[in-house]
């Protein structure tokens, strides 16, 4: 009688968050994967009586050149902001592994822009790059490297390049704080025995952090392709997808459809596609996973 009423005490425990992710979670995402297959306008949407097309949308979406232009930008957008995150974020790691007070506040100190919310965020690095009054374009100009200030965020060639930039530098403190969590757990006999061997801080980190660091970094590395994935507010905040689709990404794309467009329907599919690429990088990191463990 006990045990049962213990299994029942455990279900009513987890029945708070069951229904939070039901609702949140897999009720928009089943709704979703239903719009994929609707014509389904801004008065369709209203009414609720969008009529079945099948896979009219993500047919028109493959037969679309801007949706091969977002998903090339995204996946650019994804690779090169992990790459900078965590080999930046590792670094600051290693160099901040210490116990001392400078050590700790200089984290603190720069776990600043993971906690900054991304309008902020965004509207000033908007002003530090402004192609007229930044501050950016006068600190070349006054290093003598530009005669006329660069629109970094209103030209094709520079508008994405600036976005990956921003992201990178939100997420470093990230990588950085996983990575170093990591590093605690290594311990530090393994240093000493490296000493002992003669080896040099570059090999101790090749040699020793960096594998012991495996399981860690494929999770920072799986949350970065997440969030790179799926990522709209910076980005729409800085250049809305311009000038000319030059930073369109799928999460802005998506968007545009949704809300500018009012078509739904491909809205839906391309955050579909967007959910496909998340679920493929899950599947990937639990094999790797399991090959790390085993």
């Amino acid at each position: 009688m006990s045990h049962v009423k213990s299994r029942w005490f455990g279900i009513l425990l987890l029945m708070p968050a069951g229904v939070f992710l039901l609702v949140f979670y897999l009720y928009p995402v089943t709704y979703n994967l239903y719009l994929a297959f609707q014509r389904m306008d801004a008065e369709a949407f209203m009414n609720g009586d969008g009529a079945f097309n099948g896979l009219e949308n993500y047919r028109a979406l493959l037969q679309n050149g801007v949706f091969y232009s977002a998903l090339r930008n995204t996946l650019l957008f994804t690779f090169f902001s992990i790459l900078f995150q965590y080999s930046i974020g590792f670094l600051l790691a290693v160099l901040l592994n210490k116990s001392s007070r400078a050590a700790n506040f200089l984290r603190g100190l720069l776990l600043t822009p993971w906690f900054t919310p991304i309008v902020a965020t965004s509207t000033v690095w908007i002003w530090l790059l402004s192609g007229s009054n930044g501050i950016a374009n006068y600190a070349l100009h006054a290093l003598g490297l530009i005669d006329q200030g660069i629109p970094w965020l209103s030209q094709p060639s520079t508008a994405l390049v600036m976005t990956v930039i921003v992201n990178i530098w939100i997420g470093i403190p990230f990588c950085m704080v996983l990575l170093h969590a990591g590093l605690q757990s290594i311990p530090s006999e393994l240093y000493e025995a490296g000493e002992i061997d003669g080896a040099s801080p570059f090999q101790k980190n090749r040699h020793i952090t960096l594998p012991m660091l495996k399981e860690v970094s494929a999770i920072v590395i799986l949350l970065g392709v997440v969030y790179g994935i799926k990522i709209f507010d910076l980005v729409w905040i800085m250049t809305k997808g311009g000038p000319g689709n030059a930073s369109q990404l799928l999460g802005t794309l998506s968007y545009e459809y949704s809300f500018a467009k009012n078509n739904f329907g491909i809205g839906a599919a391309v955050g579909n596609v967007m959910l496909l690429i998340s679920l493929v990088a899950s599947f990937v990191y639990l094999r790797v996973s399991k090959k790390l463990q085993s």
